[in-house]
């Protein structure tokens, strides 16, 4: 599994669409290596595995650049044979959520709002997940995100909701490697 997800890591929108999670959730000073509160993780052999008192009675396991709770990421871990907490296994587990939430699919159609949506209950930063743990807004979302494509793709990639087909993208190696990578899901599934 890991090959089709490091193929899908290749996408612009993937990409854009992981640094704007890290935004959301906090974690772009330490990135990886971040635990939830903002201490710095020291050692990406393994899921840190520590509870944290984030007050109010609120505790959580959170770490990494996507924020992966600790029974989150075992799951993950042994599905998909995750050699350690490295920053390659976190990008493949976060794009494996994504599938698992119906995201997936809609991103590599270019629908950011669809893939938004679906995504929403996995992160407790995005808009609509209800966890009430400090939502951000769509407005902050769509920023984060263009603002990473506009680095990855250029500012012609950009998109804010929506998108248009891909028979109107003039990279065909993008339309192969999103249709490649569609199909492949579809027949893991």
């Amino acid at each position: 599994m890991g090959k089709l997800h490091e193929e899908v890591l290749k996408v612009p929108h993937v990409r854009a669409f992981l640094d704007m999670i890290s935004a959301a959730e906090g974690t772009t000073k330490y990135s990886y290596r971040t635990m939830v509160g903002g201490a710095r993780i020291a050692d990406l052999s393994q899921h840190p595995r520590r509870v944290v008192n984030l007050g109010n009675g609120l505790y959580s396991t959170a770490a990494g650049r996507y924020q992966f709770l600790w029974r989150t990421w075992n799951g993950l871990q042994t599905s998909l044979g995750l050699p350690n907490f490295g920053e390659r296994s976190q990008d493949i587990a976060a794009v494996e959520l994504l599938r698992r939430r119906g995201a997936l699919t809609p991103l590599l159609r270019k629908d950011f709002r669809a893939a938004l949506s679906a995504a929403r209950k996995e992160w407790a930063s995005f808009p609509g997940a209800g966890y009430g743990q400090g939502e951000r807004s769509i407005a902050y979302m769509t920023n984060a995100f263009n603002a990473s494509l506009a680095r990855i793709g250029g500012a012609a990639n950009t998109i804010i909701a929506g998108a248009p087909p891909l028979s109107h993208v003039k990279d065909s190696s993008a339309v192969i490697i999103v249709a490649v990578a569609i199909l492949l899901l579809l027949l893991k599934s």
